[in-house]
């Protein structure tokens, strides 16, 4: 039944479309019907949501094929769990149908970049064809559509906050500059220099917030039409601004009164244009302290580059579980691996696939083999290790975990429906429940039944391998050890949440072991309990008993479900990462490993806040000897206000400079150190890079947690120089 599909000399299985699933109701609809032509297609609701379309029927998702278009439209769209394909070895995105009798698949693999999708390959299409999107958004981009109306106008406000402020800055400027500009017209300033300097302090100025404002597209990934529409807007602020400036400077009229009444010696000190300036004077001074000002930028930098990595690391900690979504370029999955000697996946055909275009990460789905991680042998080819156990015997990650026998308490915390018929034929289903359930408190919500499965572990003396099955599902090998979760009883109250937050106890009328027939959509996937309730509290009338994921207390570390389509539907795609070998790891803010980052966070911004006192401490002296040098040159008590200002700000730049310097530092430091594939041993990762073989699911979260925490505490440590240095010298 499972052929491989040859994708760029690399094989690829996928399944046969089961004919007696459409009679099992496997595909839930959500609407629409089965496609019947080549030019119909089935769709899932997760790739609907991947492409950006919207839930709209009889819609066209156009192929370029060849150089040539070949549309298909959506007349159906179906939840993204399908009982159809046997044991989850094929997850279809999109069907098209060959006739009444014997729709095919289609396997597309998606990519998103720049919030726009492109199918890298299609298996059953000959040639590797480019989704364009659909029709109706490809040739028009609706800035006040109902999807992007809200940042339309957010973006304009930002904008004329934007011009606001640039307009307020030149204004004060002119206001502060009035009685130097009135001071240079009395020493023969031309128009024309005055303009230039004008020019320079705009390009300056505006060029700063230019840069600003590119690195802030740049990292939260804004499309680039509308970056260069904000630049061009941003230009004419400046142009009018500069034109204001001119005209203003222009108006002011010379006064030599005005210009004798300040100290003749300010000739030699004219502060807005000239030989001399603030500027000179605070440099002059920066230079001769040199020494000292750089070893305390470098110490400052320092401590504030740790400071940011340990405050990364403790909000990664408290804010993401042990597991992690990313969404890869390219998706392989675990049963490509050590099944056939002919079909063993290769880095040999990882370099295969990232010669696809855009392709630079590659996830391996892990399905059936929870107990062993992967790593690249000596030939090249992929080697599945078993892991090691604490000494408990659990894994380094939880997978299947024994649950403690005094925890009771589930919480359901997406209710994810996809079987609706099961309430008519539950007679036939749950003909072996354990317990007594009352029907009717169950139809109404009030009690439920949970699927708590045995799992057998298989062992596979071909491959060497060891799966974990839900007892009953195959045929009985020798060597079988059966686990039974027996936390649950029926009986117990426990507490459920539905997806408005709501909690209430309902009662575990009964547990199903065995789930017959069904049980095989769920050959691969039994590492976490589900239940089955009457669901009139939570979608109304006419949807009687739907399938709600669970997870219990101890699962907290499990991060598995996508809610889509109001909480209608369940995801059986896990992206996984293990930062953690701890079984039950709790998402708090002072336990276990939290807490080490926590106290260190403090100890640096305590450290930070120290240092920065006790530096400008240290530069008072020197400060007050330079002042009175000053005063005897009879230089304006405003003008030496300007030269300290000045030489604060040149240090605060400096101390910046260091930072980031440190910074850089320790973000490739923090991820140079982690383990190419070759030397895995006991983390499952599964998200590769595919240029330097690392695991990029950890470098692409230690980086944008660090730059997170760098740009919000660096103005903070901004502002506690910039106070340390007016405390001691105001």
């Amino acid at each position: 039944m499972y052929d491989p599909y040859v994708l760029n000399d690399t094989n690829v299985y996928t399944g046969s479309f089961d004919q007696p699933a459409e009679e099992l109701s496997s595909f839930q609809f959500v609407k629409g019907r089965f496609p019947k032509t080549e030019e119909e297609g089935l769709i899932e609701i997760s790739t609907l949501d991947r492409l950006g379309l919207s839930y709209d029927l009889n819609q066209d998702i156009v192929f370029r094929s060849n150089g040539k278009d070949r549309p298909v439209k959506i007349v159906g769209i179906i939840q993204n769990y399908t009982n159809s394909w046997e044991s989850g070895r094929n997850f279809p995105s999109l069907i098209l149908g060959n006739g009444p009798e014997e729709p095919s698949e289609i396997f597309l693999l998606v990519r998103m970049k720049d919030g726009y999708s492109k199918a890298i390959y299609d298996i059953n299409l000959p040639s590797p064809d480019i989704l364009i999107r659909n029709k109706t958004a490809e040739l028009s981009f609706d800035l006040f559509s109902e999807d992007n109306r809200i940042y339309t106008v957010f973006n304009a406000l930002s904008l004329l906050a934007m011009a606001a402020l640039l307009i307020y800055f030149f204004q004060n400027w002119i206001k502060k500059h009035t009685s130097e500009i009135i001071s240079l017209k009395a020493m023969g300033a031309s128009t024309k220099r005055m303009n230039h300097d004008i020019t320079h302090l705009m390009i300056v100025t505006a060029g700063s917030s230019l840069l600003l404002f590119f690195l802030i597209s740049v990292l939260f990934h804004i499309e680039w039409h509308l970056v260069l529409i904000d630049c061009f807007f941003f230009l004419l602020v400046c142009i009018s601004c500069w034109t204001l400036l001119s005209c203003t400077v222009r108006k002011i009229p010379c006064i030599f009164s005005v210009f004798e009444s300040e100290n003749m010696n300010f000739k030699t000190y004219p502060s807005f244009c000239g030989k001399i300036t603030p500027a000179h004077m605070a440099l002059r001074y920066m230079r001769f302290h040199m020494k000292s000002f750089l070893w305390q930028a470098v110490v400052l930098g320092a401590v504030g580059a740790l400071l940011a990595a340990s405050a990364s690391q403790y909000f990664q900690n408290i804010q993401y579980a042990s597991w992690t979504r990313l969404d890869p370029d390219f998706v392989i999955r675990s049963d490509l691996i050590n099944e056939d000697p002919d079909l063993t996946f290769s880095e040999k055909d990882l370099g295969k696939i990232s010669d696809l275009p855009d392709v630079v990460s590659v996830e391996f789905l892990w399905q059936t083999l929870p107990e062993y991680s992967m790593y690249w042998s000596d030939d090249g080819n992929s080697v599945l290790r078993e892991m090691e156990k604490d000494e408990e015997g659990r894994l380094p990650f939880n997978f299947y975990n024994m649950v403690e026998e005094d925890e009771k308490r589930i919480t359901i915390h997406d209710v994810s429906a996809y079987s609706t018929d099961h309430w008519n034929k539950k007679e036939q289903l749950y003909d072996q429940i354990e317990g007594d359930v009352d029907w009717e408190e169950y139809e109404k919500g009030n009690e439920i039944v949970l699927y708590l499965p045995e799992m057998v572990e298989v062992s596979d003396t071909e491959n060497n391998s060891i799966q974990y099955d839900a007892k009953g599902i195959q045929n009985e090998q020798n060597g079988q050890r059966v686990f039974e979760e027996k936390t649950l009883h029926p009986g117990d109250l426990i507490e459920i949440k539905d997806p408005a937050g709501k909690i209430r106890k309902v009662k575990v009328g009964g547990i199903i072991r065995t789930y017959r027939e069904y049980a095989s959509s769920y050959n691969s996937f039994l590492y976490f309990p589900y239940s089955i309730m009457g669901s009139d509290a939570f979608f109304g009338q006419g949807c009687h008993v739907n399938e709600v994921a669970v997870w219990l207390d101890n699962y907290q570390n499990l991060n598995w479900i996508e809610s889509q389509l109001n909480a209608l539907t369940i995801s059986r795609h896990m992206i996984m990462e293990n930062k953690s070998h701890e079984n039950e790891r709790q998402i708090s803010f002072f336990e276990n490993e939290v807490a080490v980052y926590l106290i260190v966070s403090l100890f640096l911004g305590f450290l930070f806040v120290g240092l920065c006192m006790y530096f400008s401490l240290k530069n008072m002296e020197q400060k007050r000897v330079y002042k009175r040098e000053l005063n005897a040159a009879l230089i304006p008590q405003n003008s030496i206000q300007k030269i300290f200002r000045l030489q604060t700000l040149f240090f605060i730049m400096m101390c910046i400079l260091m930072t980031l310097i440190f910074s850089s530092v320790l973000c490739i430091a923090l991820t140079i150190f982690i383990p190419n594939l070759s030397e895995l041993h006991l983390i499952p990762y599964n998200l590769f890079d595919l240029n330097t073989r690392a695991p990029t699911i950890v470098q692409h979260l230690i980086q944008k947690q660090f730059f997170i925490c760098l740009l919000i505490l660096l103005p903070i440590e901004i502002l506690v120089i910039f106070l340390a240095q007016k405390m001691f010298h105001s």
